[in-house]
């Protein structure tokens, strides 16, 4: 996946040696990699990606769960969160096949034509696919680390393990009582900023996933124009609002939360914060605006603070 991982967990009953813990919790990110990583040739999504339209393309049963629920966050964010993006990401050199560059406008029109659900017909009930396009090109990493997190926490129920805390790339679930006073886990949201690491706010929560999508880690600079890794699928381009960060909590998954950090990341400041208020999402949001904190401003939904508040009285 590009990044690191993390885990603390507490356990009484599993009697696993730490050894034991690490190497089945690496065997499962393997397995997430293989399902959904276009940086692996053979992993299944490559597989899809690689083979030629027309052609019936069998699909294993989780690689269909999978893909039938990131099109359901696909309706519900109207767009913004589109699985289908690939060209799109490669063409700008996000993907795996870089270099980073900026296309020409023929260029994104070609890459856009090759855009969006219809490209595909679907059958989820007897497993396969059929691309209608060549380079028709899937592309799960908006979700595929949050997906991971929750793999990883599938692994550790199975070990009997039910206290725990797992981070994959900055998105991170907890599950059962964390180690401070009242039980709770501390979760971060980092400052977004360009170069070094610092804490913009700590959160006491207690069995919940915490995603964040942001335009400071992974992008470059051309002609001194900053152009995000994050794409707006809806217009086809990088984004350029003043939005630098936004989390997102999920009681259920993380995988969600991932998706709908980055579907409200490529809506921008004002459209994210009225979206993710009329659907109850509870969203975090730092804004660029060259006063404030640091030259940020925060706003958070009704159901972020409700959340929050719930849980903790900080």
């Amino acid at each position: 996946m590009g990044t690191s991982y993390s885990l603390k967990y507490y356990s009484l009953n599993s009697g696993h040696s730490k050894e034991l813990v690490q190497a089945k919790v690496e065997e499962t990110l393997k397995e997430v990699n293989q399902l959904a990583s276009t940086y692996q040739a053979s992993s299944e999504i490559s597989l899809i990606n690689l083979a030629p339209a027309s052609r019936p393309i069998k699909i294993s049963k989780q690689f269909s769960e999978m893909f039938k629920r990131l099109l359901e966050i696909h309706e519900l964010t109207e767009g913004y969160f589109d699985p289908t993006i690939g060209p799109l990401v490669n063409l700008f050199g996000f993907g795996p096949l870089g270099p980073k560059k900026v296309p020409t406008e023929a260029e994104i029109k070609r890459a856009r034509s090759a855009i969006g659900i219809n490209q595909f017909t679907l059958n989820f009930e007897e497993k396969y696919l059929i691309k209608k396009v060549d380079n028709a090109y899937l592309d799960f990493s908006a979700s595929a680390k949050g997906f991971g997190v929750d793999k990883v926490i599938e692994t550790l129920k199975g070990m009997e393990i039910e206290q725990a805390l797992v981070e994959i790339g900055g998105d991170i679930r907890t599950i059962g009582a964390g180690p401070q006073k009242g039980g709770f886990w501390n979760l971060a949201i980092e400052m977004p900023q360009d170069s070094g690491r610092s804490i913009h706010k700590i959160f006491e929560v207690n069995e919940l996933a915490m995603a964040t999508s942001g335009d400071y880690r992974n992008y470059f600079t051309f002609e001194e124009k900053r152009y995000s890794h994050t794409i707006d699928p809806i217009q086809g381009k990088v984004i350029e609002h003043q939005l630098a960060s936004v989390s997102v909590l999920s009681a259920k998954d993380c995988e969600t939360a991932d998706a709908l950090a980055t579907a409200l990341n490529a809506m921008g400041e004002t459209k994210a914060f009225e979206f993710a208020e009329s659907k109850h999402i509870p969203a975090y949001f730092i804004i660029k605006n060259g006063q404030g904190l640091n030259g940020f401003v925060v706003k958070s939904t009704s159901k972020w603070n409700e959340i929050i508040k719930m849980v903790t009285h900080n």
